[in-house]
Protein backbone atom coordinates (compact mmCIF):
# COMPACT_ATOMS: atom_id res chain seq x y z
CA UNK A 1 0.00 0.00 0.00
CA UNK A 2 1.16 3.47 -0.79
CA UNK A 3 0.00 6.81 0.50
CA UNK A 4 -1.24 7.74 -2.96
CA UNK A 5 -3.66 4.76 -2.77
CA UNK A 6 -5.75 6.46 -0.09
CA UNK A 7 -9.28 7.10 -1.31
CA UNK A 8 -8.99 4.66 -4.21
CA UNK A 9 -11.52 1.82 -4.57
CA UNK A 10 -8.87 -0.86 -4.01
CA UNK A 11 -7.86 0.59 -0.63
CA UNK A 12 -10.60 -0.74 1.68
CA UNK A 13 -11.22 -0.52 5.44
CA UNK A 14 -9.85 -4.05 5.75
CA UNK A 15 -6.54 -2.80 4.37
CA UNK A 16 -6.43 -0.01 6.93
CA UNK A 17 -7.22 -2.51 9.69
CA UNK A 18 -4.38 -4.74 8.49
CA UNK A 19 -1.95 -1.80 8.55
CA UNK A 20 -2.97 -0.81 12.10
CA UNK A 21 -2.75 -4.41 13.35
CA UNK A 22 0.70 -4.76 11.82
CA UNK A 23 1.77 -1.45 13.38
CA UNK A 24 0.94 -2.80 16.85
CA UNK A 25 3.64 -5.45 16.54
CA UNK A 26 6.22 -4.05 14.13
CA UNK A 27 8.56 -1.47 15.71
CA UNK A 28 10.03 -0.67 12.28
CA UNK A 29 6.79 1.10 11.30
CA UNK A 30 6.52 4.83 11.92
CA UNK A 31 2.91 4.37 13.06
CA UNK A 32 4.06 1.98 15.79
CA UNK A 33 6.66 4.45 17.04
CA UNK A 34 4.13 7.30 17.03
CA UNK A 35 1.54 5.35 19.02
CA UNK A 36 3.95 3.78 21.52
CA UNK A 37 6.45 6.34 22.92
CA UNK A 38 8.44 3.60 24.70
CA UNK A 39 8.76 1.49 21.56
CA UNK A 40 12.52 1.13 21.87
CA UNK A 41 12.12 -0.67 25.21
CA UNK A 42 9.76 -3.37 23.89
CA UNK A 43 12.67 -5.64 23.00
CA UNK A 44 13.86 -7.84 25.91
CA UNK A 45 17.48 -7.46 24.79
CA UNK A 46 17.28 -3.69 25.05
CA UNK A 47 15.67 -3.88 28.49
CA UNK A 48 18.40 -6.24 29.68
CA UNK A 49 21.14 -3.94 28.41
CA UNK A 50 19.46 -1.02 30.18
CA UNK A 51 19.40 -2.98 33.44
CA UNK A 52 23.06 -3.95 33.07
CA UNK A 53 24.02 -0.32 32.44
CA UNK A 54 22.02 0.78 35.50
CA UNK A 55 23.68 -1.82 37.74
CA UNK A 56 27.13 -0.84 36.47
CA UNK A 57 26.35 2.80 37.15
CA UNK A 58 25.34 1.95 40.72
CA UNK A 59 28.50 -0.14 41.24
CA UNK A 60 30.67 2.71 39.97
CA UNK A 61 28.93 5.15 42.34
CA UNK A 62 29.35 2.89 45.38
CA UNK A 63 33.02 2.27 44.52
CA UNK A 64 33.58 6.04 44.40
CA UNK A 65 31.60 6.61 47.60
CA UNK A 66 34.19 4.61 49.53
CA UNK A 67 36.90 7.05 48.42
CA UNK A 68 35.09 10.19 49.63
CA UNK A 69 33.88 11.12 53.10
CA UNK A 70 30.65 12.80 51.98
CA UNK A 71 28.37 11.77 49.10
CA UNK A 72 28.28 15.44 48.08
CA UNK A 73 32.01 15.29 47.29
CA UNK A 74 31.60 12.62 44.59
CA UNK A 75 32.06 14.14 41.11
CA UNK A 76 28.87 14.40 39.09
CA UNK A 77 30.18 12.10 36.37
CA UNK A 78 30.15 9.23 38.91
CA UNK A 79 26.58 9.74 40.12
CA UNK A 80 24.09 6.92 39.58
CA UNK A 81 22.13 6.94 36.34
CA UNK A 82 19.01 4.99 35.44
CA UNK A 83 18.75 3.58 31.94
CA UNK A 84 15.51 2.26 30.47
CA UNK A 85 11.85 3.22 30.42
CA UNK A 86 10.51 5.54 33.08
CA UNK A 87 8.70 3.83 35.96
CA UNK A 88 5.70 5.18 37.79
CA UNK A 89 7.89 5.13 40.92
CA UNK A 90 10.07 7.84 39.35
CA UNK A 91 7.14 10.23 38.98
CA UNK A 92 6.73 13.19 41.29
CA UNK A 93 4.30 12.69 44.19
CA UNK A 94 2.08 15.61 43.20
CA UNK A 95 1.83 18.22 40.52
CA UNK A 96 3.34 21.68 41.17
CA UNK A 97 -0.11 23.21 41.60
CA UNK A 98 -0.92 20.81 44.47
CA UNK A 99 -3.24 18.48 42.56
CA UNK A 100 -2.57 14.74 42.91
CA UNK A 101 -1.11 13.06 39.88
CA UNK A 102 -2.04 9.76 38.23
CA UNK A 103 -0.11 7.65 40.75
CA UNK A 104 -1.91 9.17 43.73
CA UNK A 105 -5.28 8.79 42.00
CA UNK A 106 -4.55 5.11 41.26
CA UNK A 107 -3.57 4.51 44.88
CA UNK A 108 -6.81 6.11 46.06
CA UNK A 109 -8.87 3.89 43.75
CA UNK A 110 -6.98 0.78 44.92
CA UNK A 111 -7.56 1.74 48.56
CA UNK A 112 -11.28 2.08 47.80
CA UNK A 113 -11.35 -1.45 46.41
CA UNK A 114 -9.57 -2.82 49.48
CA UNK A 115 -12.20 -1.32 51.79
CA UNK A 116 -14.99 -3.23 50.05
Amino acid sequence: MRLRDLGKPWFAWADLRAIVRRANTDPRMELHRAVDPNWQWNDPTTRLLGEIATVQSERRYFAMSQLFESPDDIPKMYWMAIYGPKDSSEQVASEPDGRPNEVDEARAVAAGFRKR
